[in-house]
Order: C-alpha cells, then sequence, then structure tokens
C-alpha cells in the first residue's frame, strides 16, 4: 500500500586528532593561526556553544595532545 516500514537516519560523531604533525610543527603554528577561524565556525554552525566555549574546548584537546577528541556527537547528515 506504500507506506513506509522503517527507515535509517544516519548520525556521525566527529573527533579531531591533535596529535596530527601539521598541527604540532613550528610550536603549533598552525593550530594557533587557525583556531579562531575554526571555533567561530564551529559556534556558528552547531550554534549550542559560542565561539570562546569552542576556543577554550580545542585548547583543551590540544594541550592534552588527545589522538580521539570528541567534538560532538550524534550529528545527523
Amino acid at each position: 500500500d506504500g507506506q513506509m516500514l522503517s527507515t535509517s537516519i544516519p548520525q556521525f560523531d566527529i573527533y579531531m586528532d591533535f596529535r596530527v604533525e601539521s598541527l604540532r610543527a613550528k610550536n603549533g603554528l598552525l593550530f594557533r593561526e587557525n583556531i579562531d577561524s575554526l571555533s567561530y565556525y564551529l559556534a556558528d554552525l552547531f550554534k549550542d556553544q559560542s565561539k570562546e566555549d569552542y576556543k577554550a574546548l580545542l585548547k583543551q584537546g590540544y594541550k592534552n595532545n588527545d589522538a580521539y577528541f570528541l567534538l560532538k556527537k550524534k550529528i545527523s547528515f
């Protein structure tokens, strides 16, 4: 009769690897030069935290040298 029997809604988790050599090169120059932009766009995209909150979160992950830093869970396509 054309009725939907089931559906799948994909969800994604976003992780960041702060141990990548390019982020660590030249005393973290690439990270330091781009953290403001990344923080701004994450806040603008997800609208759940401020730019400053994302910046603090990213700095903590970088400081801890996390390989599997969880940025967001259950993100829809």
